[in-house]
């Protein structure tokens, strides 16, 4: 039996406040999002992590590198796991996009499966290059516990896909800054044993 450990990367500076799509844009994490990095690495030191995987995106990379430090491990880099591509609406809040192409915002909101951002990428084509990269990390780490730093778009679809539900329905499940989600991989079968789990980042009492 396999464990991975699926991670969302820590606050941005696009994630405060009304939220900005982020996308595939460089955004730094911010200091709580540095706390929720610390964090994530104190959670995940004491297991035996076979391998940790990063996008090619920096907040990915900022996320993993104290986790990194505290295992002696060097991140490996999978563009595969880049967050979805937003695009012209890149940095724009969902209003400043809605504002600017009220039309297209419509259709991408009706239909993001198959709808693009402009510019962008649709969540047919995350899904396309998504899952095949996570089923390339479990069938190389057979038996062992691995960790992937990924986005909120990007842990959503996946988690639809190993539940077997179409891509659209990515918003059924949310995807908090420094996130756990803890996905057991077994010959016969994937399973969810946690999704958004944040408890690592309660204040200490």
């Amino acid at each position: 039996m396999g464990l991975i450990w699926l991670l969302r990367h820590g606050e941005t500076t696009h994630s405060t406040g009304a939220g900005r799509y982020c996308g595939v844009c460089a955004a730094s994490l911010t200091p709580c999002g540095a706390a929720q990095a610390a964090a994530l690495a104190r959670t995940l030191a004491p297991h035996p992590l076979a391998a940790l995987y990063v996008s090619s995106l920096a907040r990915s990379a900022a996320t993993a590198a104290p986790l990194a430090q505290a295992l002696g491990l060097t991140p490996r880099i999978e563009p595969a796991l880049d967050e979805l591509n937003y695009g012209a609406w890149e940095g724009l809040t969902r209003a400043e996009a809605a504002a600017r192409d009220p039309e297209h915002f419509a259709r991408w909101q009706a239909d993001p499966a198959s709808t693009a951002p402009p510019g962008g990428e649709t969540l047919r084509a995350l899904a396309d290059r998504v899952r095949p990269a996570f089923d390339a990390i479990a069938a190389r780490h057979v038996g062992a516990e691995v960790a992937i730093v990924g986005h909120k778009c990007v842990n959503r679809v996946l988690l639809c896909l190993l539940l077997d539900l179409p891509p659209a329905r990515y918003l059924r499940f949310d995807q908090c800054p420094g996130a756990i989600n803890r996905i057991i991989v077994e010959p016969q079968r994937t399973v969810i044993a946690s999704i958004n789990d944040c408890c690592h980042l309660a204040p200490a009492s």
